[in-house]
């Protein structure tokens, strides 16, 4: 998929509106939702911020992040217990 670049202005306060086709695809409700801003070398990355465990949508002040997904540490523990109790073979 190529990405096709959608030029927004930046105006005097510094905003830049999000175009709605791309809100759509984010599922970004406005009000409702916020994004992470943060700089990558020469880029500005927005990315929709999740609040909540990413399994069971708990709000948890202690929360972990794996390859984008925030996990709370109830979840976490689960996890490596299955990890733990799991029999695994390879031959």
């Amino acid at each position: 998929m190529k990405l096709s670049p959608v030029i927004r202005p930046v105006d005097n306060m510094g905003r830049v509106v999000i175009p709605n086709e791309i809100r759509k695809q984010m599922n970004l409700t406005g009000g409702k939702d916020s994004v992470e801003i943060f700089a990558q070398g020469d880029s500005i990355i927005l990315r929709k911020l999740q609040s909540t465990c990413a399994f069971c949508n708990s709000v948890n002040s202690k929360m972990f992040e794996y390859k984008g997904l925030r996990i709370c540490e109830k979840c976490l523990d689960e996890m490596n217990e299955l990890r733990d109790s799991a029999v695994t073979t390879f031959e």
